[in-house]
């Protein structure tokens, strides 16, 4: 529960930069400009096919540049009264008493998620069962996300009100998200893992059978590195299991942790 002289306004604003975004969207735009000069002066190309390809292009970098232009406006605040998710196109507020929850949310992608991704977010539940992430709120743009979170939490039960009461359809369904995130993730896990150390050491089989260093019918045992640890069995049996297993244990530790 939230200390008595706690300010419960906090606010998450963007705090990156648009800059890349332009630069990224630039030569995307020449391009699509260069595409639309050729088939405009082809002609064997009717020109409505031209108008046509151009407004979709039009279209299509416009609501881009929207999105880059709004994006600095996003932001998550809280008050003694709600909290409220702006985001590039639409902003909605949710009162404290029509709250039935606010999680840290792990989807199974998170766990194969590239290098700077969130894959962890804040998200809330409402009267209704919706369910809306909160802007700025994840593990890539807030690092103390889980106190922030507990933050959040604290004023939430402070401000929602004595008659407050949990919904069950809500919270059943707040538990099933829970629990197959856990699940979905885990076995995306095993999967991703055991394929991707197969393919390592099929690579390794082939290299060492490229190289010869297996031995052929009627050659003397090679020893334990090649004829055990090397053997094809090993690499693209043994090896997939051991880094499922690795990979499993990591993550079960890291779950606990959180």
């Amino acid at each position: 529960m939230m200390a008595d002289g706690m300010n419960p306004r906090r606010e998450y604003p963007f705090t990156g930069s648009t800059g890349a975004l332009w630069i990224g969207l630039a030569p995307l735009v020449l391009g699509a400009a260069a595409l639309v000069r050729d088939i405009a002066t082809d002609d064997g190309v009717p020109a409505a096919v031209a108008l046509a390809v151009g407004a979709f292009f039009v279209a299509l970098f416009g609501l881009a540049a929207t999105l880059v232009v709004r994006t600095p406006g996003v932001t998550t605040r809280c008050d003694e009264h709600g909290v409220t998710a702006r985001a590039a196109f639409g902003t909605r507020t949710t009162a404290w008493p029509d709250v039935q929850g606010i999680e840290v949310d792990a989807p199974p992608s998170g766990q194969i998620a590239a290098e700077g991704t969130p894959r962890r977010f804040a998200v809330v539940y409402d009267a209704t069962g919706r369910r809306y992430s909160l802007p700025n709120l994840d593990d890539r743009r807030c690092a103390a996300l889980d106190h922030e979170v507990d933050h959040l939490r604290a004023v939430w039960q402070r401000h929602r009100g004595a008659d407050w009461q949990p919904l069950t359809e809500v919270q059943d369904r707040i538990t099933r998200r829970r629990h197959v995130n856990a699940r979905v993730g885990l076995a995306l896990i095993v999967f991703v893992t055991a394929m991707s150390a197969f393919v390592v050491g099929l690579v390794l089989c082939v290299g060492l059978l490229i190289g010869g260093a297996y031995p052929q019918i009627g050659d003397p045992d090679p020893g334990f590195v090649v004829g055990t640890l090397l053997h094809p069995a090993a690499l693209m049996g043994g090896l997939p299991v051991l880094a499922t297993a690795v990979a499993v244990t990591i993550t079960l530790l890291r779950r606990r942790s959180h």
